[in-house]
């Protein structure tokens, strides 16, 4: 043992410390109790650890081409391990063409499914083109009948199989209404959500005005403009409005009236909803000095689409009136109205608005006020438009020398902004 290196020490039991070259600063400890045993590994360790042996693995075990050539292999390993894992842990939707596209289901609502891809980002696909599809992990299945599982799915005979962890449920693709991953919300909160947000704290804006004339045989003139301020959140809706018409003809004037009111209602249900309502009014020409109109009730929604919307309302209300002569009538009574409108994408929208006050002091003496008007877009967005329409108010015992009736005919300008 006399030949072996004295930098490294390999100790045997029963024998004397023995050296040599292998890896630098490494112990090995070799336990051996039979002499016979002992014998053999001396005789071994002089034959195995000579120099020219030891360097020759030496160089084998630590040359660069080794070692590169080991960390590819190893390198490969692993992405091939990586990719089978991804492969074969990915979501399926298979479609009545036979395609099946592989990757990680999202969602699913309004009859789209949508499944993220490592080929092509995002797929959006029919619903109603789907014959089955698989999920590694759990997804929340809402189904037609209002229940929701969650579990694993897997194709069926019947088409899907919900693996829940109460049992396995089996269904139709079709009869799937939303699907949404662990952890996030379903559809429909996200659609309640923005829909809320989008609501929240907005204000809108309209101001029109209205200028016309004519001169000749008789000389005529009108000016009239209005404002309204709209605060829409997610359970109520507050209105500030105003308007002021001026008109002459040949010298006198035809009509000087003065508006201005604040509409509050606030959602109670679904359709329902409680309303407040204030309106103040000067009108020269119906000699009326002030109006007021207080009222309050409940109001109810017959139509609420992204098309139409109709609203009833019914409540009490204060009606007093103050006239240039000097005489004043107050008296409380009943509130009825209706607001319509109807949107006939892209050429415009109708509005209609009719209110309807009889007194409890005598329902012969009651007001009706309606305004119909047609709004229509007059450049590519949604800012300017033209309102054409009319006004009537009727006062069934109206002012001395008075008409019971008084309309008025408009077209305006109309700026909205928000």
């Amino acid at each position: 043992m006399s030949d072996l290196s004295n930098s490294t020490t390999i100790r045997l039991i029963g024998m004397k410390p023995v050296s040599f070259h292998f890896f630098p600063r490494a112990r090995v400890h070799f336990v051996v109790v039979p002499n016979y045993i002992e014998r053999f590994t001396r005789s071994f360790l002089s034959v195995f650890f000579e120099k020219n042996i030891i360097q020759k693995m030496k160089n084998l075990l630590f040359s660069p081409k080794t070692i590169c050539c080991s960390f590819s292999k190893m390198a490969f390993a692993l992405c091939a391990l990586a990719l089978s894992a991804t492969i074969v842990c990915a979501d399926t939707v298979t479609t009545k063409d036979g395609s099946v596209i592989k990757g990680k289901i999202l969602s699913s609502s309004d009859g789209i499914i949508q499944i993220e891809t490592t080929f092509a980002g995002i797929v959006s696909i029919s619903q109603d083109e789907v014959i089955s599809f698989t999920s590694d992990e759990p997804l929340f299945v809402e189904l037609v009948d209002g229940n929701t599982l969650l579990g694993t799915v897997s194709p069926s005979k019947e088409g899907l199989k919900i693996n829940a962890s109460n049992g396995d449920f089996q269904t139709e693709t079709n009869a799937v209404t939303e699907i949404w991953r662990e952890g996030d919300e379903s559809p429909s909160e996200k659609k309640q959500k923005a829909e809320r947000e989008a609501l929240k704290n907005k204000w809108a804006y309209d101001a029109a005005v209205n200028i016309g004339g004519s001169s000749g045989n008789s000389d005529r003139s009108n000016f009239g403009v209005a404002f309204k301020a709209t605060r829409s959140g997610p359970d109520d809706t507050l209105k500030f409005y105003t308007s002021i018409d001026q008109a002459e003809e040949s010298g006198t004037t035809t009509a000087n009236e003065i508006k201005g009111g604040i509409d509050y209602s606030h959602v109670i249900s679904e359709k329902t909803s409680w309303y407040a309502r204030v309106e103040l009014e000067s009108d020269e020409i119906e000699a009326i000095d002030l109006r007021t109109t207080t009222a309050f009730g409940i109001g109810y929604n017959l139509i609420n689409t992204d098309v139409q919307t109709l609203e009833v309302r019914a409540g009490l209300a204060y009606r007093y009136e103050s006239f240039d002569n000097g005489t004043n009538f107050d008296s409380p009574g009943l509130d009825f109205g209706l607001s319509h409108t109807y949107a006939f994408a892209p050429w415009g929208s109708l509005i209609n608005e009719l209110t309807y006050n009889p007194t409890f002091d005598d329902f012969g003496n009651y007001r009706i006020t309606h305004e119909s008007s047609f709004e229509m877009p007059i450049s590519t967005g949604e800012m300017w438009k033209m309102r054409v329409g009319l006004s009537s108010d009727y006062s069934s015992i109206p002012a001395p020398s008075n008409e019971k009736m008084d309309t008025k005919y408009f077209v305006r300008l109309l700026l909205n902004w928000k």
